[in-house]
């Protein structure tokens, strides 16, 4: 897909992210003016197929803008998937974009990274760098675990959103 070709099948609002078909889509049964695409369930990315390929939108947005396909991944800023705004996104490595990632709904301290373990009554604070778990303390009390984590994700280089259930631009 190139810009070119893109931009003959689609319009594309920077400021809201949407994308509009500006023809009939052969591909399709979706017409001149209406949303293109849709949200795929199983990962919460919008998706649509355009000149008979399936894309994900937030890397059509790229393409739009840019004129080139990201080389990397494409993070969404404020961890909402389906915001494909170009203000939200930002081209990174895999690295970097674990660094943005919303807390797991396992989650029960409300802090990603940090957990009670009941065998030792303590609160338990790691971080995980490039792939290797690093330990960083047995805390009996609670925000010293979280003091912990919050201050290897500054070391680290995590971005302020990460651990967080997504955040308004």
């Amino acid at each position: 897909m190139t810009q070119e070709k893109l931009k003959e099948f689609v319009e594309y609002n920077q400021n809201t992210g949407v994308f509009i078909w500006k023809k009939v889509n052969k591909y399709t049964k979706y017409n001149k003016g209406k949303e293109l695409g849709g949200i795929d369930e199983s990962t919460g990315y919008k998706v649509a197929f355009v000149d008979g390929k399936k894309y994900r939108q937030h890397r059509l947005a790229w393409l739009y803008v840019y004129g080139e396909m990201p080389k990397g991944e494409i993070d969404h800023i404020n961890q909402d998937r389906a915001d494909n705004r170009i203000c939200n996104l930002r081209e990174v490595t895999h690295k970097e974009n674990m660094k943005n990632k919303k807390i797991s709904k396992k989650n029960t301290s409300g802090v990603t990274g940090v957990y009670f373990l009941k065998t030792t009554k303590k609160w338990y604070s790691q971080i995980r760098i490039d792939g290797d778990l690093k330990h960083l303390g047995y805390f009996k009390i609670k925000e010293d675990a979280i003091k912990a984590r919050k201050d290897a994700e500054e070391k680290y280089g995590f971005h302020k959103n990460h651990g967080q259930g997504g955040v308004e631009l």
